[in-house]
């Protein structure tokens, strides 16, 4: 997916090797994390919501990529919802 032509922002800000991965990697907020681990796919741009001061990004999780270790982390039972 690729943000619409009239709110396009490119999300290649840096140059290749301008900067530490690792360090890239620590500082993304955990959800993102959890995402890029089960394999999801980042959409080309992003999307400034002045309305909601939000950047919007798009994010594909195909659920059938989950490994078998997250998704047993993530499940729900009918006896945790109380």
């Amino acid at each position: 997916m690729r943000a619409l032509p009239e709110h396009y922002v490119p999300m290649d800000r840096l140059p290749i090797g301008a900067y530490d991965t690792r360090e890239a990697l620590k500082a993304l907020p955990p959800l993102i994390k959890g995402y890029l681990r089960t394999g999801c796919m980042i959409g080309d741009g992003a999307f400034i919501d002045r309305q909601f001061n939000t950047v919007d990004v798009f994010i594909l999780l195909p659920v059938e990529g989950i490994t078998q270790r997250y998704s047993e982390r993530f499940q729900v039972s009918a006896n945790d919802i109380g």
